[in-house]
């Protein structure tokens, strides 16, 4: 009734008196049924049930070989220990191979290491691009910013080189981490052009999102209040601190969509041998995400915040007014 209502995708059975009988050398039985719109779980389960049965067909043929071939002795000679390994590995009865049910039968296999290396790199560029962002406050703070914007500087230039600045420094910062973890580590990473893109279009995408708090925040203690939370946040959610696997359905879907996210996937994908044709949606949508918050940027760096009073005033109690009549 569980298969048919859909909560259950395998149900399996095991008879109370499986191990005796198979220990005996007796037919018995494991019933395994499955939900045939989920054939993946079905193999997966059987896969589990064909290892379980070899230990037990294992075991068997063990005691039965070296009875036989001891006996009753009281010492057994090396050449007999020998004639019993033999026969145990030569069995025809064993079958300890477990059959293999990729999902893409191209796919190259992640292991921790690199997954994890990719997770961090991914996540210690939030920081860094959070570093740099102080730097517009200390503008702000110097009056510098006021007299950039006295002089014909576009607004878009001043938005663009500072968002130039943060994708240079996480570039170099990721490029460092990825050569030393293949150095030190020998992890393979994959095309290193592909990384290059991947690299470049995430810190595009990162880097305006994060520009735009600097933008926003007043002083350094606002920039910095939000920097854990987003790091934090934002590293949950995008696989970094769990593997987007280990996460449940609902969060899966917001690990795919954030910049982040959508970083880790590419380098997986970079990993695994799958070129750009099978990640140009990622980083289309990353390049996307970059350019519609530069033009957040440029509306609040343009804003009226950032006119000659309220910058010369941050930090001040304004003056009280002597009103005449």
């Amino acid at each position: 009734q569980l298969l048919q209502d859909g909560k259950a995708a395998v149900f399996v059975y095991v008879p109370e008196t499986f191990t005796k009988t198979a220990m005996n050398n007796e037919k018995t039985n494991i019933v395994l049924m499955g939900d045939n719109d989920k054939p993946l779980d079905k193999n997966i389960v059987a896969t589990i049930l064909d290892r379980f049965n070899a230990s037990v067909k294992t075991m068997n043929v063990e005691q039965r070989t070296i009875l036989q071939t001891i006996s009753s002795k009281d010492s057994v000679p090396k050449d007999k220990i020998e004639k019993v390994m033999s026969l145990i590995s030569g069995n025809k009865q064993l079958s300890l191979k477990i059959p293999e049910v990729p999902t893409n039968k191209a796919a190259v296999p992640i292991d921790a290491m690199q997954y994890y290396s990719i997770a961090m790199v991914v996540m210690f560029s939030i920081m860094t691009a959070f570093v740099l962002v102080h730097s517009i406050v200390d503008e702000k703070q110097n009056h510098t910013l006021f007299r950039i914007k006295s002089t014909p500087t576009l607004n878009i230039q001043y938005v663009l080189g500072k968002l130039f600045g943060i994708i240079l420094s996480v570039v170099i910062q990721m490029t460092v981490v990825i050569i030393i973890s293949r150095v030190v580590f020998q992890m393979k990473w994959g095309n290193p052009l592909e990384l290059l893109v991947i690299t470049i279009v995430y810190a595009f995408a990162i880097g305006s999102i994060i520009l735009l708090w600097g933008f926003i925040a007043k002083d350094h203690v606002t920039v910095s209040s939000l920097a854990s939370p987003v790091l934090y946040i934002f590293s949950f959610l995008g696989g970094s601190f769990i593997t987007k696997s280990g996460l449940p359905d609902s969060l899966r879907v917001i690990q795919e969509i954030i910049p982040n996210g959508k970083a880790i996937n590419s380098y997986l994908k970079v990993c695994q041998g799958v070129g750009l044709d099978g990640m140009y949606i990622d980083l289309l949508e990353l390049i996307g995400i970059g350019l519609i918050f530069i033009i957040f940027n440029i509306m609040v760096y343009s804003g009226k915040r950032w006119n000659k009073s309220a910058i010369y005033s941050h930090g001040k109690k304004p003056a009280e007014a002597d009103v005449s009549k």
